[in-house]
């Protein structure tokens, strides 16, 4: 019980971190947030069309990356399992030979 009230306790305090800052972005409390400039490419919370652009195509190419990576990743494992499954099926199920074997003479 005491672990479900400290994962409320820290949902809430992230909504309300996720609100104040949401608050501050848009309409600045006097106090808490100063607004030194209404320029766009100087500001940190206002991104012009081709910095949102680039933001977009940059996620776009990390995802891109990273889902060709892990699926490369499961279809050499998904080979090796194949293969290995195919050995197994080849030995007789009564031998216990091992690939390496000695000379018995």
């Amino acid at each position: 019980m005491r672990k479900l009230g400290i994962l409320i306790g820290l949902i809430a305090i992230t909504v309300l971190c996720g609100a104040i800052s949401a608050g501050l972005l848009n309409d600045p409390v006097s106090g808490l947030l100063i607004k030194q400039t209404s320029n766009p490419d100087a500001s940190s919370f206002t991104a012009t069309p081709v910095q949102a652009f680039q933001l977009v195509a940059w996620f776009g190419f990390i995802l891109f990356n990273i889902v060709g990576i892990a699926l490369t990743i499961a279809a050499f494992f998904w080979l090796m399992n194949r293969s290995l499954a195919g050995v197994r099926r080849a030995t007789p199920t009564g031998s216990t030979s091992t690939a390496i074997t000695t000379a018995q003479e």
